[in-house]
């Protein structure tokens, strides 16, 4: 499927700048040609409906609590911790510790030899990886502190705009059209070739959440990779949904920021809204010519059916 091989050369764990543009090339050839916005109506969605706009969230203020989430494997850690801790051993005292760490090696096996390296009386061992262990525990509740500093990093930098590749989803309808009474919009950001169509990225789905290893950081800097993929991965739970989402730069340090949009392709009505509320997004969709559908029920199946009503 394109969704791996974007996947693949989209997120490797070292950065080829040509690869990355085949990734997106792959990403734009195919992109639906029209995504949608689910909407229950209010005052501030027929607002934002009426000015070409919608708003773009942090992702700890989206419905999914694993928004952007990582996470750091201490298994398979560990060696590089004490690789560290020998080294700053060496720094510090001018003592270099003569143990390599084998490539299979447990740690358990590897605080012996290394207690042995340093001729640590064999009656010392058991109140030495008492220490040892007691340092693993400080370590792993420091790696989980820095878990939830990238979420937080994640929170700062991005805002998100949901969409979905299908517009007959009764799921959808219920869980983001309150109940079938709301509507949906459908956008072109294929046609438009410009920032909105490159910021427009699929979500991937997977049972796995990311795991930060030895790529993460460039130089000093967090690899941005990491971060786009960990926005744009999502428990295969939501699956159903088809998600596409703009991810954009955070503009302030507020939750949410305004996207100016393109005009819609269409507008869909759900199957229970107001005739109050059909009434005047119909008026919507002909003021700016664009079309109007109404969700109806199937004859004989439990898909969806769209009536054209302008």
């Amino acid at each position: 499927m394109w969704i791996d091989e974007y996947n693949r050369l989209m997120f490797k764990p070292i950065n080829n700048h040509a690869e990355t543009i085949h990734a997106v090339n792959i990403k734009n050839q195919n992109m639906p040609d029209i995504v949608y916005k689910y909407r229950a109506v209010t005052p501030h969605t027929i607002n934002a409906l009426e000015n070409g706009f919608l708003i773009a969230s942090s992702p700890s203020n989206l419905n999914d609590p694993n928004e952007g989430r990582m996470f750091i494997d201490y298994k398979n850690r560990w060696k590089l911790i004490y690789q560290g801790f020998i080294n700053t051993f060496y720094e510090k005292t001018g003592f270099r510790i003569a143990v390599e760490i084998n490539e299979y090696e447990e740690r358990d096996g590897f605080i012996l030899r290394l207690l042995e390296s340093l001729s640590i009386p064999e009656e010392h061992y058991a109140a030495w990886i008492r220490i040892w262990k007691f340092t693993d525990k400080l370590l792993q509740d420091k790696l989980k502190e820095y878990q939830n500093d990238l979420i937080e990093i994640n929170d700062e930098l991005h805002r998100i705009c949901s969409f979905s590749e299908i517009r007959n989803s009764t799921l959808l309808w219920a869980h983001y059209a309150d109940q079938s009474k709301g509507f949906c919009i459908g956008y072109n950001f294929k046609e438009l070739k410009n920032d909105l169509t490159e910021l427009l990225l699929p979500v991937r789905y997977s049972d796995s959440l990311i795991e930060v290893d030895d790529t993460f950081f460039e130089g000093q800097d967090i690899n941005k990779s990491f971060l786009i993929n960990s926005l744009t991965l999502k428990s295969s739970d939501w699956q159903y949904e088809k998600e596409w989402r703009l991810l954009l730069l955070a503009e302030k340090s507020e939750k949410m920021q305004r996207v100016q949009l393109p005009v819609p392709k269409e507008i869909i009505l759900g199957l229970n809204i107001t005739s109050e509320n059909q009434a005047r997004l119909i008026d919507i969709a002909n003021t700016n010519n664009i079309i109007c559908h109404k969700v109806e029920k199937g004859s004989n199946s439990f898909q969806f059916k769209f009536e054209k009503l302008n």
